[in-house]
């Protein structure tokens, strides 16, 4: 504004002077935000002051904003004060930025170079003062508070599995058919924890070509986590089968593979003879199947009349905390896991399983709200693979301006039907997604 002109009088004589317009300073901060370093070339987005969980050692930029409220061009200074948990001025930045239009803003940012770190466990605070007039400086509005919490790093996922030097070696020697054989296979592993499989087959045939002959039910085999190369073995036997042919020699060879895919495959050449006069047994074989397939079956496989065969059902790796035992059926009976089979015929057994209590959410939303999402069954948490009917509505004032474009799960498109039925394998987040006509 401009003050009014205003006159000196002394005796006979006056002075008109003119008055230098009067500024009245005032300005806002508008926004507070950070973002912090995730690896060398990613960084979060813009997240709003205070943030919460940012990792320890992480680096952090800020982006304060600061908004002209006069009515004249103004310059800015920002000027603010980073204190770590102990009360230690970790950050003592200020910066001007000149000619900004009346009711314009300016982001002052972090120096790239000059983010900082964040070492210390616990709360950070920060203070924050935006001023005008680079001559005579007037704080014009100010911030105070807590910056950020900083909480342990997680620790670093394990590598990449894999097996190395697996080295499958059987007892070798003259054996009946009905035999038991001894074998140990020391490997080496790293990566997460997870289960496998230990295959083991007999051929015959002179290296390096191998025929096989007879596979033995593949063995459930336990990865313990190591962040990198660990020695382990196995050990174990197995019972020479009944179709091997008296007098000839077998080689061994087994596949050691994880359940995500990573396998080394070792044979043991010509380690087992079969006797000539080898008596041929009487043996039975006894089958297995899951219901509905979310396990598996060890102690299935071929034996002598009369034996006893000791069989547990178990749960894959991915349904273990959706599933449980719940009885046998077909050739066994009960509703403990671990039960025994006497071989006196062919023999089939049923492992039943049955689905816990949901423990899945399925989270429904509009973008943009224009009505209500309705699930049938309603429910607060769901079983694995449960089936939902989902729907989307519109309220009457949003018809005709709106329409549905598509459904997302998790951000993964999954159709255009305003109703379809999901499957809930996890929790998730369905939301439709609407256009403007």
């Amino acid at each position: 504004m401009k003050q009014d002109d205003i006159t000196l009088v002394a005796g006979d004589n006056s002075l008109n002077v003119a008055m230098p317009p009067i500024v009245a300073y005032a300005g806002t901060i508008t926004e507070k935000e950070l973002k912090y370093q995730l690896s060398l070339f990613e960084w979060t987005d813009l997240l709003p002051i205070p943030v919460s969980g940012i990792p320890k050692g992480s680096k952090v930029r800020l982006h304060i904003t600061g908004k002209n409220d006069t009515d004249s061009y103004q310059s800015l200074k920002i000027h603010w004060l980073v204190y770590d948990p102990d009360g230690a001025i970790i950050r003592n930045y200020e910066d001007w930025s000149h000619h900004h239009c009346p009711g314009c803003d300016h982001m002052f940012v972090t120096p790239v170079g000059k983010e900082f770190p964040l070492n210390k466990l616990g709360p950070y605070t920060i203070k924050v003062a935006l001023s005008m007039n680079p001559d005579d400086p007037v704080e014009v509005a100010w911030y105070e508070g807590v910056l950020c919490t900083v909480v342990e790093a997680p620790p670093p996922p394990p590598p990449t599995s894999d097996i190395r030097d697996f080295d499958f070696k059987a007892e070798s020697g003259t054996y009946d058919l009905g035999d038991s054989v001894s074998f140990d296979a020391p490997y080496e592993y790293k990566g997460k924890a997870q289960s496998g499989w230990l295959t083991i087959s007999l051929g015959t045939g002179i290296y390096p070509a191998f025929f096989t002959k007879h596979t033995f039910p593949r063995i459930r085999v336990y990865f313990d986590e190591a962040m990198d190369w660990t020695s382990d073995e196995l050990t174990g036997s197995f019972t020479l089968p009944t179709t091997l042919e008296a007098g000839q020699t077998y080689s061994t060879r087994a596949k050691l593979e994880t359940d995500d895919g990573k396998q080394e495959t070792d044979t043991d050449w010509g380690v087992i003879t079969i006797e000539e006069e080898a008596p041929p047994p009487v043996e039975y074989t006894l089958t297995g199947e899951e219901s509905p397939a979310v396990g598996w079956i060890s102690g299935l496989g071929d034996y002598d009349s009369g034996k006893t065969a000791t069989i547990t059902a178990r749960l894959d790796s991915w349904a273990i905390g959706s599933y449980e035992f719940d009885h046998w059926g077909g050739d066994a009976s009960g509703t403990s896991p671990t039960t025994t089979v006497t071989m006196n015929r062919d023999k089939h057994v049923i492992a039943y399983f049955k689905a816990l209590a949901g423990v899945y959410t399925l989270t429904v939303r509009q973008s943009p709200a224009v009505g209500w999402i309705t699930k049938d069954p309603d429910k607060a948490k769901y079983a694995y693979g449960e089936i939902v009917k989902v729907t989307t509505y519109m309220d009457s004032w949003a018809i005709g301006t709106y329409a549905l474009n598509y459904w997302d799960c998790d951000g993964e498109w999954v159709g255009t039907a305003a109703s379809f039925n999901f499957m809930v394998l996890a929790s998730h987040t369905l939301t439709a997604n609407y256009r403007k006509l």
